[in-house]
């Protein structure tokens, strides 16, 4: 079954919490280009429509559309949120336009929920080690200054 553009674009703004009057808007915000980059290479490879129609749904020439479906490949290789965004919604694609017809595709989408926030949960742990050894790090360095003359290497670390 194609995903027409209609359904493609609500999938996105649902997804990313943006209006369709935000997604259509000519602004340059990171969020609403990036909207606008997974639309055309979603479109592109989800319907048989041309660059010129596609472009046309989002008041943009087919050189746009180009243009974004060239920036998605550089986008989904070396920026990881971009990636999640992107696999999130193209997981929920088929369980949004379709019926479910078995409970592997609503637990495919599950599980790369998952994987996203498991990765999510990971960054901000390492962050916040990161910071609790600085933070020591800080209160030796204090301590060090407070004993005035005992400020050797031997006393402080």
């Amino acid at each position: 079954m194609k995903s027409t553009l209609e359904e493609i674009k609500t999938a996105i703004c649902d997804s990313l919490h943006l209006s369709e009057t935000q997604f259509m808007s000519s602004s340059r915000k990171r969020e609403y280009v990036d909207a606008k980059t997974m639309y055309c290479k979603i479109a592109s490879e989800l319907t048989s429509e041309s660059s010129t129609f596609i472009g046309k749904s989002i008041n943009r020439d087919h050189a746009t559309v180009l243009h974004h479906r060239k920036k998605h490949e550089t986008l989904y290789t070396y920026d990881r949120d971009y990636r999640h965004k992107y696999m999130l919604i193209l997981n929920l694609l088929p369980v949004r336009l379709s019926e479910i017809k078995s409970y592997k595709c609503l637990i495919d989408v599950m599980m790369e929920r998952n994987k996203y926030l498991s990765d999510r949960y990971l960054d901000v742990v390492e962050k916040l080690n990161v910071e609790k050894k600085q933070k020591k790090e800080l209160y030796a360095q204090l301590a060090c200054y407070e004993w005035g003359e005992l400020n050797t290497k031997k006393f402080c670390y």
